[in-house]
């Protein structure tokens, strides 16, 4: 076909409220004089203009331009069909962190990802790309920094390989944040199944720090899991409330360290001034042949974000569990309260306050390993300036104290050469730290 004209098309997105948060992000159709129409979360203006020579059919739809816009999100998102979208997204994270306690070995300890003492350091650098159509979508983020090297440590099995089986290990996946594909299910109330890696449901804190209202995270999501590997099936019952069944290989298990599977039941309640989430995770996490033996552990985390006005928000997070095991009951329990206030259109300010105890299970046979914390509790208080001058920039500095019972953080000269025959001694039960991060994200 022959044009003599110019093509051009116009799309406009605004935010509409009550959206469907499990609904595909897809754009709608772009066709000739197409009047407004509503998709999940946005509602979509487009007009498409074609001037051709007189008797011409108009242009097939595949041979349109491909259209770009912008998400509810702030990510890009390209048109790639009548009903699909592809999106890309992504964040880099700087921060320099400052430690009064100044240890020789230059490490934070126990501030999850900031971890690093008088020096300018990548946290994180995330690329996270997602294909969403009406009923399959996929997503894959990518990482490489401090935080994916903290938190793939903590917990996922090192296991040999063999000539005819590769071996699995922190080092082989640390550079995937998620993987997995989805499936929406044509139903009249919206049913989601997903399969892959996925992050943790335990929690309002995301990974990705300019999401959340402090830089450094809290003690609950340092010592809870981050990530977990199985099936899940999601159903929006109304725009408000959501369910959520997961079966999953267990706490921070790409490959599973035992025989049995672990599974999660999650709601969310949402609405304009209030949101309120729990989750119960129940199955046995300690390794094949462990002391505690086959201990099926139970964790309940619960928490509410409500709104107090136009500029106040207020976070209540209590969280407990419990695991029977051969020595006893260890259990734990805590929680966090958080004020966020928006002092100026561009700036945020942040308090927190967090504590955590644990009793680890003991008999005459032995005491059963730790489960969430290395001392019998820790707590944390937390302020935050939080500088949102410039659009896909948050500027955060931070002022953090930490105390724990029992020697858990480094203090001027450490012992140790900080390998596994010679690990650093923890020698203070306090340590106070000075955060500067910068995000940029899009």
């Amino acid at each position: 076909m022959i044009l003599t004209g110019t093509l051009y098309a116009v799309l406009l997105v605004t935010p509409s409220g009550g959206a469907n948060p499990r609904s595909a992000d897809a754009p709608t159709a772009v066709t000739a004089d197409a009047p407004a129409v509503t998709r999940g979360d946005a509602t979509v203006t487009a007009t498409v203009t074609v001037e051709e020579e007189a008797g011409e059919p108009p242009p097939p739809a595949d041979a349109r331009p491909v259209v770009v816009y912008t998400d509810e999100h702030g990510g890009l998102r390209f048109r790639t069909g009548p009903r699909s979208s592809l999106r890309v997204g992504g964040w880099v994270d700087l921060f320099y962190g400052f430690n009064f306690n100044q240890p020789s070995n230059g490490i934070n300890n126990f501030l999850a990802f900031n971890n690093r003492h008088n020096a300018l350091t990548l946290q994180n650098l995330a690329l996270d790309t997602s294909f969403d159509s009406p009923y399959v979508s996929a997503r894959v983020a990518l990482q490489a920094g401090h935080a994916p090297n903290t938190y793939y440590s903590a917990g996922e099995p090192d296991l040999p390989g063999s000539p005819g089986a590769g071996a699995s290990d922190a080092a082989l996946w640390r550079y995937l944040q998620q993987a997995y594909i989805t499936g929406h299910l044509p139903t009249k109330v919206p049913v989601d199944i997903d399969a892959g890696l996925f992050l943790s449901p335990l929690g309002p804190e995301s990974l990705a720090t300019y999401q959340n209202w402090s830089y450094s995270h809290s003690p609950m999501f340092f010592s809870l899991p981050f990530y977990h590997v199985g099936v899940r099936a999601g159903i929006s019952l109304t725009p408000e409330h959501f369910l959520r069944l997961g079966v999953y290989n267990g706490w921070n298990n790409v490959v599973d360290n035992n025989k049995e599977k672990s599974m999660a039941l999650e709601y969310a309640y949402t609405t304009g001034r209030a949101t309120i989430g729990a989750v119960y995770f129940t199955g046995v996490e300690r390794p094949d042949k462990a002391p505690e033996g086959r201990a099926w552990r139970h964790t309940i985390d619960t928490y509410a974000i409500v709104g107090l006005g136009e500029r106040v928000e207020l976070l209540l997070r209590p969280t407990a569990g419990f695991e029977p095991n051969n020595f006893g009951v260890s259990h734990w329990y805590g929680g966090n309260v958080a004020l966020r206030v928006r002092a100026l259109d561009w700036l945020y300010l942040h308090a927190r306050g967090s504590l955590l105890r644990e009793y680890w299970a003991e008999s005459e046979d032995g005491v059963a390993a730790p489960i969430v914390l290395p001392s019998p509790w820790q707590a944390e208080a937390t302020g935050t300036v939080d500088f949102r001058v410039l659009d896909h920039l948050s500027i955060k500095l931070e002022y953090r104290h930490d105390h724990a019972r029992g020697d858990v953080f480094f203090y001027d000269e450490v012992a140790g050469a900080g390998t596994p025959e010679d690990p650093y001694v923890p020698n203070l039960d306090y340590q106070n730290t000075l955060t500067l991060g910068l995000v940029a994200y899009f």
